[in-house]
């Protein structure tokens, strides 16, 4: 049987909720696919549960990793072995539905894509209910540039477009051998932001196909306790980073003057993030007034992001009708 999509499924510490994602790989439209689910050293029961749900479906190819690598290095295992004609992500915590893989596939293959990405649908777990969709668009598809994407991430969006969970065909991906680098926070765009590096060949579709469950619950304000990144650890980690993709941007695209530009920006916008955490710590003894105040912190990156959209105005670059603003929830 020729598979037509691998979903890789990298979990840790997952036996509580990993069986209703995996459920959710299974019960897709289409059958020939395969479902290749990654242990990461998990400290609690995940393995036992993924071999007993492999049990029950030959489809599902259950890998055990010696070390903890974080879902990237977990991933990459999973990638290394897949034999679908094309790779679709599923975080051990979300959910896809029923006809996700079917409606992306028959998209992408019509519009013979390299890479195409679906909304989200916002999963409050502890109201145990979609909150909302990840963002709005003006029509049903665009074209997902470099530019776009790095434009609708980072703070202050509630969900930023970092957090996609596109399928590639596999192919594209091993003729370019892009993988995802061994990040424990951002590891999802920066993986993505190198794919479409490499091809405009990518889309973004309006409709929501895929559950994600928000670390936070956008309504209850509660944790999921899931195994999400700590948000503050996971910034001053991914902003290391933040100049291989000016490099890599200057390699491969260096003609796109505002992909450079609106990089810079958000370098500057989580070095903000990474000192205003810092100082935060670092205050914290200091008294409730000093806690009010830090309390601010979501008005100040509001105001600050608003600045750098009057800007982009001004130039009339991010709100020009000839491209598309994505709305952030």
């Amino acid at each position: 049987m020729v598979v037509r999509v691998s979903v890789i499924v990298a979990v840790f510490n997952s036996a509580q909720f990993v069986r209703e994602a995996i459920k959710s790989a299974q019960e897709q439209t289409i059958r020939d696919i395969e479902i290749i689910a990654i242990d990461d050293a998990s400290m609690d029961d995940t393995l036992v549960v993924l071999r007993q749900i492999a049990q029950d479906d030959p489809r599902v190819v259950v890998m055990a990793s010696p070390i903890n690598e974080g879902p990237g290095g977990a991933r990459n295992r999973g990638m290394a072995v897949a034999k679908g004609e094309w790779i679709a992500v599923l975080d051990g915590d979300d959910k896809f539905l029923p006809n996700r893989l079917a409606t992306l596939l028959d998209h992408a293959e019509t519009k013979n894509l390299d890479v195409l990405a679906d909304n989200h649908l916002i999963y409050d777990s502890h109201l145990n209910a979609v909150c909302d969709k990840g963002f709005d668009l003006k029509s049903d598809t665009a074209a997902l540039t470099p530019s776009l994407f790095v434009l609708n991430d980072a703070p202050p969006r509630f969900f930023g477009l970092g957090l996609l969970k596109p399928i590639v065909r596999a192919s594209f991906l091993r003729r370019h051998d892009v993988r995802y680098p061994l990040l424990r926070f951002g590891e999802d765009f920066a993986f993505l932001f190198s794919l479409l590096l490499r091809t405009e060949k990518a889309a973004l579709i309006r409709e929501p196909l895929y559950v994600y469950t928000s670390p936070v619950g956008a309504l209850s304000g509660k944790s999921s306790g899931r195994s999400k990144t700590d948000e503050v650890s996971g910034w001053r980690c991914y902003s290391h980073i933040a100049q291989q993709f000016h490099e890599d941007a200057k390699q491969l695209r260096a003609d796109d003057k505002l992909l450079l530009r609106v990089l810079d920006i958000r370098k500057r916008r989580i070095e903000w993030l990474v000192r205003w955490n810092r100082a935060r710590d670092e205050c914290a003894h200091m008294g409730p007034i000093c806690r009010w105040l830090f309390a601010l912190r979501p008005c100040f990156f509001a105001y600050t992001f608003l600045k750098i959209m009057r800007r982009f105005d001004n130039k009339h670059i991010l709100l020009n009708p000839k491209r598309l603003l994505l709305k952030a929830i």
